[in-house]
């Protein structure tokens, strides 16, 4: 067995869902003209099968699901980040049930408790406030468990 580097194995990576066989997926096609990393929140466009990220001024309930990461495909290696891109056009993974694992701002994930509703505030997750100005995810919660900036999101449809 080899070594562990480090202090402890990963918990969570960006895009993929951390109960291995509990999840719903559908495919569809990646629009708009941006590329997006796996992880992404996507939302509904006006033509059927095709999803684009979510922006700033996107309502929660156009707000499809996540972009999972595909069981085979490159990482760019050649940008020098190492991200794993979708491009537009290219066929993308919509996870819309699930616990599934996604980047939010430090001060979120810093905040993040057991059970906290998820809300979205100009294209970003956060944590929902009654009253506040971000918009409810309905069926979208935390479930506690935070590495870094990344978190577990538990989507209940």
């Amino acid at each position: 067995m080899s070594m562990i580097l480090n202090d402890h194995i990963k918990k969570l990576m960006k895009g993929y869902p951390t109960v291995s066989d509990k999840y719903d997926v559908s495919g569809g096609i990646l629009g708009g003209t941006e590329a997006v990393e796996v992880g992404t929140v996507l939302a509904l466009s006006d033509v059927s099968g095709v999803f684009v990220p979510v922006a700033a001024d996107t309502p929660a309930a156009k707000v499809a699901g996540i972009a999972l990461s595909p069981n085979v495909k490159l990482t760019d290696i050649w940008s020098g980040d190492r991200r794993t891109l979708v491009h537009p056009g290219e066929a993308v993974n919509l996870c819309f049930n699930g616990l599934f694992a996604v980047e939010v701002a430090p001060e979120v994930a810093a905040a993040v408790k057991p059970g906290d509703a998820v809300g979205l505030a100009a294209g970003a997750l956060v944590i929902h406030e009654e009253g506040g100005s971000d918009e409810l995810l309905a069926d979208w919660f935390f479930t506690g468990c935070v590495e870094g900036s990344l978190v577990e999101i538990d989507i209940r449809r």
